[in-house]
């Protein structure tokens, strides 16, 4: 896809897709994207019991890349690379989180990936860049949410946000921060948390969705009130 050619061809199927509707435009444009969900799924998979299959994370991450697609405003100027990584790796967090275990190879794997910022810092001979350090720390958050740690997921969150804001990393965290605690059912720090993700990404990768979960909030506090 790094090819001006790709490029060109792969404009042409976002216009024929979103235009004219064109479905087997959309399959095509899965299948020229679909390296990044067996991405994904690999860095995540890495974290995960050896029984969980990759097979089986590439399928959740699938229909995450499908939802990106269908989502997807060519027109916002947003690049399709960085709105799909979030949703295909949102996927397969919402998948593993509704199975029925909590391993504990999980667990001692979050206290691992804690220590990988010395252990990167070792293998390279030099300190890691802030990007590695901001990518190894959404890891931590993500491996603590599929294990069912959410509290300690949203202080791992808030944590990558306040150390990696020129990064899309923080974006992501501050974002997810707002779905914990609407998932807690603490809709007011829910609310605010949205609040805040738009005061910093008012054209941003999940604005939509931030403010759908505001305007749910609203309405529930509208009835409340009534009530």
């Amino acid at each position: 896809m790094e090819t001006s050619g790709k490029q060109i061809e792969l404009k042409d199927l976002w216009r024929r897709y979103k235009q004219d509707g064109d479905n087997g435009a959309r399959e095509r444009l899965v299948v020229a994207y679909s390296p990044m969900v067996k991405f994904v799924a690999g860095r995540l998979g890495a974290g995960l019991p050896s029984h969980v299959d990759d097979a089986d994370l590439i399928s959740y991450g699938l229909m995450g890349l499908i939802g990106a697609i269908e989502r997807f405003d060519p027109d916002r100027g947003i690049k399709f690379e960085t709105f799909a990584m979030t949703r295909i790796r949102g996927a397969i967090i919402d998948e593993l989180r509704s199975l029925d275990w909590v391993p504990r190879s999980v667990r001692s794997r979050a206290r691992e990936i804690e220590k990988a910022q010395a252990k990167l810092e070792h293998e390279l001979q030099r300190a890691p860049t802030d990007a590695e350090v901001a990518s190894t720390q959404l890891l931590l958050a993500d491996t603590l949410l599929v294990s069912r740690r959410r509290d300690e997921a949203i202080d791992a969150y808030r944590r990558v946000v306040r150390r990696s804001a020129r990064f899309p990393e923080a974006e992501t965290a501050e974002f997810t921060i707002g779905q914990l605690l609407y998932e807690r059912g603490s809709a007011a720090e829910a609310a605010s948390a949205f609040e805040g993700y738009l005061a910093h990404y008012a054209h941003g990768r999940f604005a939509r969705e931030a403010r759908e979960h505001l305007a749910r909030i609203q309405r529930l506090r509208g009835a409340r009130a009534v009530q």
